[in-house]
């Protein structure tokens, strides 16, 4: 569809395409991007997020969130150097990251 100079588009539709699941190239209206706040523990577990975490002793997994809220409380910011985790087997302070939920595939 080509628009005049000046014309203005009524009602515009976005598409969004899918190349990696199987499905046709483009699949109907995208929604709007939908902005939430994650900044403490308690955002991490209202909105499914998990933190994974690892050693350098070689033990890696996902934080048991419910644990860490019952410990530190849901306000707690899991933002790096709020949270000092050590490893159960060697001791050492671990490294973690935010593993934001999947969807879509299934």
């Amino acid at each position: 569809m080509y628009l005049k100079l000046g014309q203005a588009r009524t009602n515009p539709v976005q598409y969004v395409a899918y190349p990696f699941s199987g499905r046709p190239g483009i699949i109907g209206p995208m929604s709007p991007p939908r902005s939430i706040r994650i900044a403490t523990l308690g955002d991490l577990r209202d909105h499914d997020h998990r933190l994974y975490a690892w050693c350098e002793c070689g033990r890696q997994g996902y934080l048991d969130l419910d644990t860490l809220i019952a410990r530190c409380g849901p306000d707690r910011s899991f933002l790096k150097g709020h949270l000092r985790i050590r490893c159960t087997v060697c001791g050492e302070r671990v490294d973690y990251h935010l593993h934001a939920p999947v969807s879509g595939y299934g």
